[in-house]
């Protein structure tokens, strides 16, 4: 985790904590006398929150956005959280020696139930060739959800936050997997989604909202940034006119018309598209999270092909994924 620069650094670091090392380096929670803590901003409509340790401004967060750790002296600490000049509520926290732990903003600022909840996080990494997920339900409407990877379900009735201690971690490979939660004992679901899972980390499995707008994120407990999902690109299966196939190939990997679509990661990708063994277009492009597209002929003969989104996007800026990836209305580009 990169530290961050904070008012009044000198004194803070003297009065609060020292400086954190992140999971990318040989980690050990936590330095003498200390504790890793975390804060996370799970509320749905509170927005903005500035959050003040022992009356100094330790960091301003927006709706699912998280920090990640840094080492706390041990000890109880006063936590004041503000929504601009608007003060919100106190809590007092215990940071224990040598324990990682979060901290969740939870509940509905309209519905005055805001609170700050405290979990144990999972001390040390994965081995190597493994992430851990943590589940958390922050769902204002208290629904209970389901973890299900790679189509099979590892967690089962997660509760609210509120009014449970998380479930243990689970521990799947690192690498590329189908996550998706359901509303226990329902179908409805949140996903699935592809996400590449970084190598000896431990990811929070953030769900959101309310009952009429449950929400997923990801985010990585080292630092604090979401996860993204790949998003998903296939070709046009062929018309057949001419006896060519057309073929996509986007940062070395290929597809073929009418071939299932492959996943692709979030950002600026090059797309080559061949139709037979002519090269019609080749061009930078900008993919979106979570988001399906095809690769669409428009006229051969002149080389113009459209890389249309077919659903989505999923993702908000903040990570955020909706239930469902939903057909785009007629008409939008």
């Amino acid at each position: 985790m990169s530290h961050r620069s904070f008012a009044a650094a000198a004194l803070l670091a003297a009065a609060l904590f020292t400086a954190c090392h992140d999971h990318d380096d040989d980690y050990y929670c936590c330095e003498s006398g200390t504790g890793a803590v975390r804060f996370i901003n799970a509320s749905p409509d509170t927005g903005d929150t500035r959050f003040f340790v022992d009356y100094y401004e330790y960091v301003e967060l927006g709706t699912n956005e998280g920090t990640g750790y840094d080492n706390f002296y041990d000890g109880y600490r006063w936590i004041d959280l503000y929504k601009g000049t608007s003060f919100l509520f106190s809590e007092r926290i215990f940071v224990n020696r040598g324990d990682e732990q979060s901290y969740y903003l939870i509940g509905s600022r309209p519905a005055r139930n805001l609170e700050l909840i405290g979990v144990g996080d999972a001390v040390g990494v994965p081995a190597p060739g493994f992430a851990r997920l943590g589940v958390i339900n922050a769902n204002v409407d208290a629904l209970r959800f389901d973890l299900v990877v790679d189509n099979q379900p590892l967690v089962r009735d997660v509760d609210y936050l509120g009014f449970v201690n998380p479930p243990d971690y689970v521990t799947v490979p690192s690498g590329r997997h189908q996550i998706s939660v359901v509303e226990s004992g329902t179908t409805n679901t949140i996903g699935p989604f592809t996400f590449t899972l970084p190598d000896q980390r431990d990811v929070t499995v953030l769900i959101g909202g309310f009952a009429q707008g449950p929400y997923l994120v990801l985010l990585d407990e080292a630092d604090g940034r979401a996860l993204f999902p790949s998003a998903a690109v296939r070709v046009a299966p062929d018309d057949g006119r001419d006896g060519s196939t057309l073929r996509a190939t986007i940062d070395g990997r290929s597809i073929a018309a009418g071939d299932a679509a492959i996943d692709v990661e979030p950002g600026v990708r090059t797309l080559v598209v061949h139709d037979g063994e002519r090269r019609i277009m080749q061009s930078e492009v900008q993919i979106e999270p979570g988001t399906r597209y095809v690769v669409v002929p428009i006229d051969r003969a002149e080389g113009r092909v459209l890389l249309r989104r077919e659903a989505g996007p999923a993702a908000d800026a903040d990570g955020r994924l909706s239930r469902s990836r939903r057909p785009i209305p007629s008409g939008e580009k």
